[in-house]
């Protein structure tokens, strides 16, 4: 038997979803692109299939663990999940808090670059101007820093 489930999110990420699974406490292993679970069905284990077609995890499983099987007898924790669609919602769940995470972590070190470069720029400019003879005052406005350059001619 086969069945359709979708997901709202597409599992692109091989580290994303690996990262949902562990936050699950799903064990896995992964074997080339698959990530095979812990959780078993008739034909075996579960696991994710990577598509190169799509570009994309597929979960591959029996779909009798949907529910016809109540305890499912080959291993699916009916009590924990419910069934093969709860658990797969689950897993985007996770998924979508690992991608926030992800960005979140991306946007500080961007942010931390950036005021690093800000502030490499703004040390070139004062031992420029000093060079030159000028004295540098700082005022801030705001999120903004201005340098204001100063020669006193005698």
């Amino acid at each position: 038997m086969s069945s359709v489930i979708k997901t709202t999110t597409p599992f692109i990420s091989k580290d994303l979803l690996c990262e949902a699974l562990d936050t699950m406490n799903i064990h896995y292993t992964i074997k080339q692109d698959n990530i095979i679970t812990e959780l078993r069905d008739y034909y075996g284990l579960q696991m994710f299939v990577y598509s190169q077609e799509l570009g994309r995890y597929q979960y591959q499983h029996d779909s009798s663990a949907n529910g016809r099987f109540n305890p499912y007898p080959w291993g699916m924790d009916v009590n924990k999940w419910g069934n093969v669609s709860n658990f797969l919602q689950a897993v985007d769940t996770e998924y979508q808090n690992a991608y926030k995470r992800l960005e979140e972590k991306k946007l500080k070190e961007e942010e931390e670059r950036k005021r690093k470069y800000l502030e490499t720029q703004k040390q070139k400019i004062i031992a420029k101007a000093e060079s030159k003879g000028y004295s540098v005052k700082e005022t801030r406005q705001g999120d903004k820093t201005r340098l204001v350059l100063v020669r006193t001619h005698y």
